[in-house]
């Protein structure tokens, strides 16, 4: 009898040996090609340390560095490289220049699925792209709205030469026509030196609106000069930070706390789902139908058609030492994505279906 039961523990032991290894074997192994994005060095401290952890928790998944592919060549080389039963995964950028400088090197044949937690104009993707930030629609609509519902008067647009700033003028002038406020006032920066041309907007003393559609570094410099009380300033590529004392921001978080940790939680968004993709054997890529993701005591919801996600949107600002929001949505704003640069009049043409079909209003 003890005999019988020595046996049947040992076999036990096996059976389940057999069976965490089965298991184990089965699930997807992962290497993550975690790109190196230096525009943003505290976002990338972070965006390592969370996947050491990730990856000391997960014996099925590993990562490497990859440099911002100014040689596409050389980028597709060292991705490429075949890594035995491993699923190859590209994670990161934080700008939409990084974004285009990676699917410019990927090119269009590329199977490789890329994770972009950054903002997006909406106007480039590809079939392999992944996109867990906001699209430029989920930032100007609500600021168009709010413009229009508050009855403030007809915004000036400052830009430069970026997609989003085309954009920004495109959508502005149909707004104004339709509102029968005439030709918009339009201010382009394309050097430091013409930051000067807002010399007038401050010296003022009547209160104006404005969109400030510049990205980056130049856009903070715009926003700086723009310091005066009589200016409201509504930025459509800037994301929020406490550091900024004025003007207004989109923002994907819901929570006041956690408000400028937006690129924090894009990109534990993507590992989410990265985890999803290790743990679940049915999870797939390309078979997904309007999967949640749910962090932060919101959701967001991931299109099955164009890879981007619906996001809650809010409109933010420090006023007076403390946060002030603007505008909340409702419901989740979804993405309108092209997947190829639009000429302008196709652009125009689908700004005027929009206004027509929505009796005027911009969501709010």
């Amino acid at each position: 009898m003890k005999i019988f039961q020595i046996v049947c523990a040992f076999l036990l032991v096996i059976s389940v040996s057999v069976g965490i290894w089965f298991i184990s074997s089965s699930l997807s192994k992962v290497h993550i090609y975690l790109v190196n994005d230096n525009t943003e060095p505290q976002l990338m401290a972070f965006a390592k340390d969370q996947l050491d952890t990730l990856v000391n928790h997960n014996s099925q998944l590993s990562y490497s560095l990859v440099e911002n592919p100014n040689n596409a060549q050389v980028f597709q080389q060292v991705i490429l490289t075949d890594l035995d039963d491993t699923d190859v995964m590209i994670l990161g950028c934080f700008t939409e220049a990084c974004k285009l400088n990676v699917i410019t090197a990927l090119g269009p044949d590329n199977h490789l699925p890329f994770l972009y937690t950054g903002r997006s104009n909406g106007l480039k993707s590809e079939s392999y792209l992944w996109h867990f930030g906001p699209v430029f629609n989920q930032s100007i609509q609500p600021i168009l709205g709010v413009i229009d519902k508050l009855g403030y008067p007809p915004p000036i647009l400052v830009s430069d030469e970026s997609v989003s700033a085309y954009l920004s003028s495109n959508i502005l002038k149909d707004l104004t026509e339709a509102k029968g406020w005439g030709q918009p006032q339009h201010i382009n920066i394309e050097q430091d030196l013409e930051l000067n041309l807002l010399d007038e907007l401050v010296s003022g003393s009547a209160k104006q609106v404005i969109i400030n559609s510049v990205c980056q570094s130049k856009g903070e410099r715009v926003l700086k000069k723009l310091d005066a009380p009589h200016l409201l300033v509504f930025n459509t590529c800037l994301p929020y930070s406490k550091t900024y004392n004025y003007g207004y921001f989109s923002s994907v978080i819901s929570h006041h706390n956690h408000a400028e940790n937006e690129g924090q939680y894009l990109f534990n968004l993507a590992l989410y789902f990265i985890r999803l993709y290790i743990t679940d054997d049915a999870f797939k890529f390309n078979k997904l139908v309007n999967l949640e993701f749910p962090m932060l005591d919101q959701s967001v919801v991931m299109d099955h058609k164009n890879r981007h996600l619906w996001h809650q949107i809010k409109i933010i600002g420090n006023q007076d030492d403390r946060l002030d929001v603007l505008f909340k949505s409702e419901s989740l704003i979804r993405p309108v994505i092209y997947h190829q640069l639009r000429q302008p009049s196709e652009w125009e043409l689908m700004v005027q279906l929009y206004w027509r079909n929505h009796n005027g209003s911009w969501g709010i």
